[in-house]
């Protein structure tokens, strides 16, 4: 634990002294449905930077989660936690993330013995490597995610409005051929019964024909 705690310990000092640091990069897809059943996507990204702090507290404690370092650049907070065991931290990451505040995590729990005792190494590897951070929560992120959900929303509406009036127009086209249909089987059913009705007038005629024949 006294181990764990010195690297941690000596990464925020890191910080605090260099007041720099790189963030990650981020991204997220955004997905809707249209009423077609299709699927619109869209990726919200930006990508890793280097930040230069105007101030770096350590060990800063925000009521039911202390954060390991509060980096202020230009009045908005990051905060940062330093992790040193491949234990996961669910309920840490919960706890920063309700937090009205960026926050990320920086993983050294994969680092050698001498790896940490090298100092070019450590410091790359607590300052600069993005490979080894990521977001808690960016605020920046949901902020682009909103925007970007709005965008798909008006999209999705665009795209159900479209579907909606194809939908009318075929139902407009499949009643207008069954009313079609229907005329034609009507007048098809009326000319059929003219022409039984004609059969049996002739049927009738001759028949009357006949009898006179027989008379005669």
């Amino acid at each position: 634990r006294g181990y764990k705690e010195g690297v941690r310990r000596a990464a925020v000092a890191l910080i605090a002294t260099q007041q720099r640091l790189t963030l990650p990069a981020y991204y997220h897809q955004i997905n809707a449905t249209t009423h077609s059943g299709s699927t619109l996507r869209s990726d919200v990204t930006f990508p890793s930077e280097v930040i230069l702090a105007d101030s770096v507290a350590r060990f800063v404690d925000l009521g039911a989660v202390r954060a390991h370092a509060v980096v202020t650049k230009a009045g908005r907070r990051l905060l940062v936690w330093v992790k040193v065991s491949s234990r996961t931290q669910h309920e840490r990451h919960q706890q920063l993330a309700s937090i009205e505040a960026s926050s990320i995590e920086i993983d050294l729990s994969r680092l050698t013995l001498e790896q940490i005792n090298d100092p070019a190494t450590f410091e790359y590897a607590v300052l600069s490597y993005p490979d080894n951070r990521t977001w808690i929560r960016s605020l920046r992120g949901e902020m682009k995610e909103q925007r970007t959900a709005e965008t798909l929303a008006a999209e999705v509406a665009t795209d159900n409005a479209r579907w909606e009036q194809e939908r009318t127009r075929h139902r407009a086209l499949e009643e207008a051929l069954r009313a079609e249909h229907e005329a034609k089987f009507v007048a098809a059913a009326k000319a059929l019964a003219v022409q039984r009705k004609l059969q049996s007038s002739a049927v009738e005629a001759q028949r009357a024909m006949n009898q006179d024949a027989c008379l005669q």
